[in-house]
């Protein structure tokens, strides 16, 4: 029988048995029932494996996927995203980082987005600094995502800030449509899931089907996934991007003029 629920969110995991921030997503499992979580562990080393079926024992609205060979974030979360297409009901899906930098009260945020505004099909996280906000980023790694945030809307054709949030919710039907083929960057799948969903809704409709939300709250976390050696392979895979999506955008919207 499929489960079913009015949201869901992926959470990809890779060893995070001590970071994992239990009392947080404890807490929100309790009040937020009509949320399922489906955790979706990318062959962790250590026992993180052991501590998701934990909270799928003691959680109804908990569901663990285990990937037996560590595969990278891109994979994990398409996989995650797969296996709820196949095995729940639902209208919203989305996906989280586990280390809860962007806190689980913007799911409710992003609902009401969708819920006012019935064209829109897709709402990301900005961290968008300003007065008012908490955005606590590391400074070089903050100028970087600036210069290329940059670089990712050239390619897009689209005017967006911030592509590499971890938090991001779809409707169903778009999800249904552009997470079946896999994607060619291990870390900048984001990129290519903001030209999936251009070319699926094609331009000008595509602005107004996506919203990016400027969070009110975003907290860099120690011990991320992302090492030195990565940052020197993102011009890479941003130019395999390019070169995969930039000529179908440019007709797409040359079209649509």
């Amino acid at each position: 029988m499929r489960l079913s629920s009015e949201t869901v969110i992926v959470i990809p995991c890779y060893n995070e048995e001590k970071r994992l921030p239990l009392v947080d997503f404890t807490t929100y499992f309790s009040s937020n029932p009509s949320v399922l979580f489906l955790f979706v562990n990318d062959g962790s080393k250590d026992n993180t494996i052991g501590v998701l079926q934990t909270l799928q024992e003691s959680y109804i609205n908990v569901q663990v996927l285990d990937i037996k060979v560590n595969q990278g974030k891109a994979n994990a979360v398409r996989e995650g995203f797969l296996y709820a297409l196949s095995n729940f009901s639902f209208n919203y899906i989305g996906y989280f980082d586990a280390d809860l930098a962007t806190p689980l009260y913007e799911i409710q945020r992003f609902l009401t987005y969708f819920l006012a505004e019935p064209k829109l099909q897709m709402v990301v996280g900005s961290r968008v600094r300003r007065m008012g906000a908490d955005i606590d980023r590391n400074t070089k790694r903050h100028i970087f995502g600036r210069v290329f945030a940059t670089l990712a809307s050239s390619t897009l054709l689209l005017p967006i800030y911030d592509t590499q949030c971890g938090a991001k919710m779809f409707i169903h039907s778009l999800a249904q449509d552009i997470f079946q083929e896999h994607f060619s960057s291990k870390w900048l799948f984001d990129v290519e899931i903001f030209a999936r969903v251009a070319l699926n809704i094609g331009y000008p409709e595509v602005k107004l089907a996506i919203l990016e939300h400027p969070l009110e709250f975003w907290f860099e976390k120690g011990d991320s996934r992302i090492k030195g050696k990565d940052f020197l392979i993102f011009p890479i895979d941003l130019m395999k991007i390019y070169r995969k999506y930039h000529r179908k955008l440019k007709k797409n919207k040359k079209i649509s003029q």
